[in-house]
């Protein structure tokens, strides 16, 4: 019998795909869902399950999603069923804090509001972890991807970190990648700027 909690009940339905009535498809990888929670927990779902959908050989319907990655569309597609994320594990840094931020995308094109906070969240960490191993540039690299955001979610972001970079500064106002990518990032360099604690840039 299955254990008698909610959790793992709605965790068994998505991992097994029991009593599945829609497919997913994104490139070669396919997601066996239910429409009931596609429809609550996600408006955009919501409005495409109003329309007609085209059906398999086995008359299930499908919705096509070949614009999004499979990996981090399974991240969410688990999570709209839990609540919860559960990061792959064996990234490395750099690899951990792209899929949040493709994490992140997704959960804001679906309206998945409680995944954009924790995704949030999960790349403020990582970023200061990568920070307080001297791994600069991949931090960089993750601020910049950050600025091409939506002014409201960048924002988000930025609002996140700033405050924590205070006891990181050594390693990033000695890095002359870091002072560089200053300009691109208005809004952010505008925070740092404002932020009593850091240092003329």
């Amino acid at each position: 019998m299955y254990p008698h909690t909610t959790l793992t009940t709605e965790r068994r339905l998505y991992t097994t795909g029991l009593y599945s009535d829609l497919l997913i498809h994104s490139g070669n990888s396919s997601f066996k869902v239910h429409k009931y929670w596609l429809h609550i927990q996600s408006p955009v779902f919501r409005s495409m399950l109003k329309d007609e959908l085209p059906r398999g050989s086995d008359g299930t319907g499908f919705i096509r999603l070949d614009g999004d990655d499979a990996v981090p569309l399974g991240l969410l597609l688990e999570f709209m069923y839990t609540s919860r994320y559960n990061e792959p594990l064996g990234l490395e840094a750099r690899d951990g804090m792209q899929m949040l931020l493709s994490v992140y995308k997704l959960a804001e094109k679906y309206k998945v509001a409680n995944l954009c906070s924790i995704a949030t969240k999960r790349l403020s960490d990582a970023i200061m972890v990568s920070l307080d191993r001297n791994e600069v540039n991949a931090c960089i690299e993750t601020l910049r991807q950050i600025g091409v955001f939506p002014a409201e979610a960048a924002c988000t972001f930025w609002d996140a970190i700033v405050p924590r970079m205070a006891p990181r500064l050594s390693c990033l106002s000695r890095n002359d990648e870091f002072h560089a990518m200053l300009p691109e990032l208005p809004v952010l360099r505008q925070k740092l700027l404002t932020a009593p604690w850091f240092p003329d840039l």
